[in-house]
């Protein structure tokens, strides 16, 4: 099955494979939440995915994907809405991006994007 059991709201391209981020656990039969990959036959998980309500924006920059929205943890590490792949394990970027920072409830990361490296 092609199928994702949730909702898409990130698409990106990084080394010839289709990245897809959103609010879901799995891509067909594969257990990968919040973000999978598409290598053009079949979904590929990427690590023990993320946990959090959503990814709800991905890019590449400095050959990392990075991976943001309303995210907690990637590998038992606290990564405060945003990660970056290194392409065998997601690690925190910085200190990520902090609730703190908005009188919102539950604030995400909507969009990113890479300006002039």
């Amino acid at each position: 099955s092609y199928d994702l059991d949730g909702f898409v709201y990130a698409l990106s391209s990084y080394n010839n494979n289709l990245f897809v981020g959103g609010n879901f656990y799995e891509g067909g039969n594969v257990f990968s939440p919040k973000i999978i990959c598409w290598d053009g036959n079949e979904w590929q998980p990427l690590g023990m995915g993320l946990s959090g309500d959503s990814v709800r924006s991905i890019v590449v920059y400095n050959n990392q994907l990075i991976a943001a929205g309303l995210i907690y943890e990637a590998n038992g590490v606290d990564v405060n809405n945003i990660a970056r792949w290194d392409g065998n394990r997601w690690q925190p970027l910085g200190k990520g991006i902090s609730e703190s920072y908005s009188d919102f409830d539950n604030p995400y990361v909507a969009a990113l994007t890479v300006y002039d490296n």
